[in-house]
C-alpha cells in the first residue's frame, strides 16, 4: 500500500477541529431557529453563514475517508468533484454570506436600513441570500462542467478546482476578504462619529470582527505561502498549502460558538436558555446573568419588532 500523502497531524487536526465547527455551528441554526430574540436580518445572515460552515465541514471527512480506504489516497477527480459539491456549495456561499453581513452592518448606521428591515425584511433578506446563493451555484456548476475522468486527487475541498475553475476561486476569494475589509474598515469610521446607547449591538459588533479578521487570516494566508514560493522559486505541492492554510480557515469555523458566547451577552443568554447551559454553569460555580428577566431590544433592534430601537443620532 502507498504511504500515506496527508500527515497524521494533519489528519488529526481536519477531524477534531470540523467536528468541533460542526457542532458549533449547527447550534448556532439551532437557538436561531428557537429564539424569537433571534429574528434580525442579521442573526438570520449569521446563521446561514453557520449553515455554509457546516456543509463544509463535511468535505473534511470526505477527505479523510477517501484518503484512507483507497490504495494510493487517491480518488479519480469526477469521483471527487461530485462528492465535494456541497461542501464546496457552502465554502462559496459562507464567503459571500460574511461580506453580506460587513455590508449590511454598514448599512446598519444608514437612515435606508430601518426602512429596508422595517418594510421590506423578506425581501432584503431574500436578496443578500440569493447573491450568495447565486455565487455558489455559479462556482460548483463551472468546477462541474470543468470535471476530469483522466486524473486522480487527493480528495482535498479545493481538489475539484483546477485551472481557471482555481484561479477564479483564488481570486474571488481574496477579492471578498478584501472587500470585507473595506466595509469594517467604513463602518468603525462611521461608527466613531454616532452614539450608540446599546451594549448588545457592541458585543456582536466585535464578535462579527472577531471571527471575519480570523477567517480573511486564513485565507489570505495561503496566498502569502504560494507567494513567498513563487519569490524563492519554491515549488509547492498544492495539497500542503491548502493543508496549511486550511489550519487557520477552520480554526476560525470552529471558534464561532465560542465567540459568540463569550463576546456576545445576547447570544450567551440565548444559548444558556435553549441548550440548557444553566445547570452546568451553576455546577462549575459560573455566575449566570438573568436570561428570563431580559426585555431588551434582538441583537440588530432596527425592526418593527424591537422594543427599544438603538440610537444611532449624532
Amino acid at each position: 500500500m502507498t504511504p500515506p500523502i496527508i500527515p497524521t497531524p494533519y489528519e488529526v487536526f481536519y477531524f477534531i477541529i470540523p467536528t468541533i465547527s460542526l457542532i458549533g455551528n449547527s447550534l448556532i441554526v439551532y437557538v436561531t431557529i428557537r429564539s424569537k430574540r433571534l429574528r434580525s436580518a442579521c442573526n438570520i445572515f449569521i446563521a446561514l453563514i453557520s449553515v455554509g460552515d457546516v456543509l463544509h465541514m463535511f468535505a473534511h471527512y470526505i477527505m479523510a475517508i477517501s484518503h484512507d480506504v483507497t490504495s494510493d489516497h487517491l480518488l479519480q477527480h469526477d469521483t471527487c468533484v461530485y462528492w465535494q459539491l456541497l461542501p464546496l456549495f457552502g465554502v462559496f456561499f459562507s464567503a459571500m454570506m460574511l461580506l453580506n453581513v460587513a455590508v449590511d452592518r454598514l448599512l446598519s448606521l444608514t437612515s435606508i436600513y430601518i426602512f429596508l428591515v422595517n418594510q421590506h425584511k423578506l425581501l432584503y433578506i431574500g436578496v443578500q441570500t440569493g447573491i450568495a446563493t447565486g455565487f455558489a451555484l455559479f462556482m460548483v456548476i463551472w468546477t462541474f462542467v470543468e470535471r476530469k475522468t483522466d486524473q486522480r486527487v487527493v480528495c482535498a475541498i479545493t481538489a475539484p478546482m483546477e485551472g481557471h475553475v482555481y484561479d477564479a476561486f483564488s481570486v474571488s476569494i481574496m477579492t471578498i476578504n478584501i472587500l470585507i475589509i473595506v466595509c469594517y474598515v467604513l463602518f468603525l469610521l462611521l461608527l466613531k462619529k454616532r452614539r450608540i446607547n446599546n451594549d448588545t449591538m457592541k458585543n456582536i459588533y466585535r464578535s462579527l470582527i472577531i471571527i471575519s479578521l480570523t477567517t480573511i487570516f486564513g485565507w489570505f494566508s495561503t496566498m502569502l505561502i504560494v507567494a513567498a514560493g513563487q519569490i524563492m522559486r519554491i515549488e509547492f505541492n498544492r495539497i500542503y498549502v491548502n493543508l496549511l492554510a486550511g489550519l487557520f480557515v477552520n480554526f476560525a469555523c470552529a471558534t464561532t460558538f465560542f465567540v459568540y458566547y463569550g463576546v456576545s451577552s445576547e447570544y450567551r443568554k440565548v444559548f444558556d436558555q435553549y441548550l440548557h447551559l444553566k445547570g452546568l454553569k451553576t455546577a462549575i460555580g459560573i455566575k449566570m446573568e438573568s436570561s428570563t428577566a431580559y426585555n431588551g431590544p434582538s441583537v440588530a433592534p432596527t425592526t418593527a419588532k424591537s422594543k427599544q430601537p438603538v440610537t444611532l443620532g449624532e
